[in-house]
């Protein structure tokens, strides 16, 4: 239901032939351009419901959709640090039949089999919250977690409930938008690489969770620990209440659901690592705190939480 980016400290606007375009710059990470060519003009009603058109009662939210977005490549680029190149398309479209608010798939991989071009729709017809002010998470009361995976505690858990009504009778979609680029970064049925770690998908009911094993020479930790991985999707099976240790990720099934904001976890950036053949020092836990503009001194806290070692579907 939710989907699969990244970006750094600085981004370059650029208008090409009527496309807009937000590149990472930081040579030391996974460099994302996000072409907004086949997003158009986004308007949202009171509700939150996202539109193709212009009403009465909407609003254009276009500007705010797009910083929302560099927000999740932001937090996403901070985190991994492994060099490649990747354009996502994003588009607006009705995916209601689905019973997707958004999707992703990957088109394209590079020599090395990381994605290189991907596209991720956005669905009309449901509630979002666009934030105005994404790097603020005043609205959501946000905590972080930790769990025992490798001989060693994990961050499991960025997340919090809503604060404000608003948000409370949305989905959240910095968190949707995260939860899609961490699938176009590789946590996809679409990736060769992701296929080889834990195989094909499988859609026999009743058929076993594959696994993902983070190595201990990615995580640090004393030995190897397995992150679960849906039989038929590429998801974490679990739901975000008390101490699962898989339901918080951003990519969790269930997951997060309306009125909830969900941040990358240790779990979340040490699975892209491992897709993508990162070594340690091409990963960073500590992302919250190396984000450029973290508006109160509890962001920073929340990411400095990372460093202990350490939706919305996509298929």
């Amino acid at each position: 239901m939710k989907s699969s980016s990244n970006r750094a400290a600085v981004l370059l606007f650029s208008s090409i032939v009527g496309v807009t375009f937000f590149t990472a710059t930081n040579a030391k990470a996974v460099t994302l351009t996000a072409d907004y060519s086949g997003l158009g003009t986004v308007y949202q009603d009171a509700a939150g419901q996202l539109y193709t058109t212009a009403a009465a009662g909407r609003t254009d939210v276009t500007s705010l959709v797009e910083s929302d977005i560099s927000t999740d490549f932001t937090y996403l680029q901070a985190a991994i640090t492994l060099q490649w190149n990747e354009t996502i398309h994003f588009q607006l479209t009705d995916l209601t039949g689905q019973g997707a608010v958004a999707d992703s798939a990957i088109n394209d991989e590079d020599a090395n089999g990381r994605p290189s071009d991907s596209t991720i729709r956005i669905s009309t017809g449901f509630n979002d919250f666009v934030d105005s002010t994404p790097f603020n998470n005043s609205e959501f009361t946000m905590s972080t977690g930790v769990t025992a995976l490798g001989g060693g505690q994990v961050n499991n858990k960025v997340f919090g409930d809503s604060t404000s009504l608003m948000a409370s009778s949305t989905y959240d979609f910095l968190t949707l938008m995260i939860h899609e680029t961490e699938h176009s970064l590789g946590i996809s049925s679409g990736s060769t690489r992701f296929v080889s770690l834990v195989g094909a998908p499988n859609a026999t009911p009743g058929a076993p969770n594959r696994s993902l094993i983070i190595s201990a020479g990615l995580s640090g930790l004393p030995s190897d620990y397995v992150i679960p991985i849906e039989a038929n999707s590429a998801h974490f099976p679990g739901s975000p209440v008390g101490n699962d240790p898989f339901g918080y990720a951003v990519v969790a099934d269930p997951g997060w659901q309306y009125g909830q904001r969900a941040l990358p976890t240790a779990l979340d950036i040490e699975a892209i690592g491992q897709i993508e053949g990162a070594t340690s020092s091409q990963i960073n836990l500590n992302y919250l705190a190396s984000v450029p503009e973290p508006t109160s001194l509890a962001l920073v806290a929340i990411g400095a939480i990372g460093f202990l070692g350490l939706r919305r579907r996509s298929v």
